[in-house]
C-alpha cells in the first residue's frame, strides 16, 4: 500500500482532510525521505521533485508543508536534534554511579555511532563549508553539553559528591564525557585504532572508568 492510498484511508469523512495522526505520519515520512535524499546526494544534489516522488505526495503538498529546499532541510535537521537529546533521557537502570555514567556513555555512542547520525555530521559540515549561515556553528558543542548535563545530573545523587560546588561538579562531568564518548568517538571515526562494536566500546568503557575511579570513589567497582 503506497503513503498516498494509507492516507487516503483515514481521510476524515468530513472535510476531505486528512486526520491528525496520517497528517503526523505523513509528516514523518516526508522527513525520513528528504533525510535519506540529503545524505545520499548532498544539498545540493537533493530535489524537491525527487523527494515528492520517492514521498508519493504531490509537489504541492511537499511545499506547502515546506516552503524550500533550506526550509525542508531545516525541519530534518530540527527533527534529528530532538531525537539526540532525547538519548539522555532513556530511563537507567537502578545501579551504582558507575554503572549508570557507563550506561549513558554507552546510550550516547550507540546512538551517533550509527550510519545515519554519521551521515547527517558529515552533510552538516558539507553545507557549512558550501552554504554558511545555513547550519549554526556550534550546533555540536551544544548538544554534546547537553548531554553532559545528563552526567552531572547522575553525579548529584551521589552522596559522595555532596560536598562539590557546582562548579567542580560540572567540570568532573565534562571529563567524564570527554573520556567516555568524545575520545571513544573520536578513535573510532577519526583515528581508527578503536574496533567500531557494542563489545569494543563495553571494554573501553569499562577500561576508562577503571582508571578514573582512582581519582573518583564513586566509579569503583561495586
Amino acid at each position: 500500500m503506497t503513503v498516498v492510498n494509507a492516507v487516503e484511508q483515514i481521510r476524515s469523512s468530513k472535510g476531505g482532510r486528512p486526520t491528525r495522526e496520517a497528517a503526523a505520519e505523513l509528516g514523518e515520512r516526508i522527513l525520513d525521505i528528504a533525510l535519506e535524499h540529503f545524505l545520499r546526494y548532498g544539498f545540493e544534489g537533493a530535489s524537491m521533485d525527487a523527494i515528492a516522488a520517492d514521498t508519493q505526495v504531490s509537489k504541492r503538498t511537499l511545499y506547502q508543508r515546506h516552503q524550500s529546499k533550506k526550509g525542508l532541510l531545516l525541519s530534518v535537521r530540527e527533527r534529528e536534534r530532538h531525537v539526540y537529546r532525547a538519548i539522555v533521557n532513556i530511563p537507567l537502570p537502578r545501579g551504582s554511579v558507575r554503572q549508570q555514567i557507563g550506561m549513558l556513555a554507552h546510550n550516547i555512542l550507540d546512538a551517533i555511532l550509527n550510519a545515519r547520525a554519521l551521515g547527517f555530521m558529515k552533510l552538516a559540515q558539507e553545507i557549512r563549508r558550501a552554504e554558511p549561515g545555513l547550519v549554526e556553528d556550534g550546533a555540536f558543542e551544544a548538544m554534546t553539553s547537553y548531554w553532559a548535563g545528563a552526567f552531572r545530573s547522575v553525579l548529584s545523587r551521589d552522596p559522595m559528591l555532596a560536598d562539590y560546588e557546582p562548579d567542580r561538579l560540572q567540570s568532573v562531568a565534562s571529563v567524564l564525557f570527554d573520556a567516555l564518548v568524545t575520545v571513544p568517538f573520536a578513535r573510532t571515526t577519526i583515528v581508527g585504532n578503536l574496533e567500531d562494536s557494542k563489545q569494543a566500546r563495553s571494554i573501553e568503557i569499562e577500561r576508562v572508568l577503571d582508571v578514573l575511579a582512582g581519582g573518583i570513589p564513586s566509579l569503583q567497582r561495586p
